[in-house]
């Protein structure tokens, strides 16, 4: 699979933030993280996507999506997670524009 340069000046979205995630997950695999931590991140992600749908990533966004995981009555834990997960997410695509990686 091509991967997906990470361009500023593209919103994230739609097929380019999938791309991203995909970018994502086979990174924390590259870089031999245990298969049940990227089982888990590629798990959330999916689910983060869908939930998504065409929306740009923003930091509104997020927060939506945290407040939508509380409302939906889900354990602490759980939404405890999968913040966790999203922030790992969020850290990674901070990293991944301060490299240079087509930006």
């Amino acid at each position: 699979m091509k991967r997906v340069g990470f361009c500023m000046s593209e919103k994230l979205q739609g097929a380019y933030l999938a791309s991203l995630v995909n970018n994502c997950v086979s990174d924390y695999f590259a870089n031999r993280r245990p298969e049940r931590t990227i089982t888990n991140l590629k798990n959330f992600l999916g689910r983060f996507l869908r939930w998504i749908e065409d929306r740009e990533l923003t930091p509104q966004v997020c927060r939506a999506y945290v407040k939508y995981m509380r409302d939906k009555e889900l354990a602490r834990t759980s939404v405890s997670s999968d913040t966790r997960r999203l922030k790992m997410f969020l850290r990674w695509l901070y990293e991944e524009a301060n490299e240079g990686n087509g930006v």
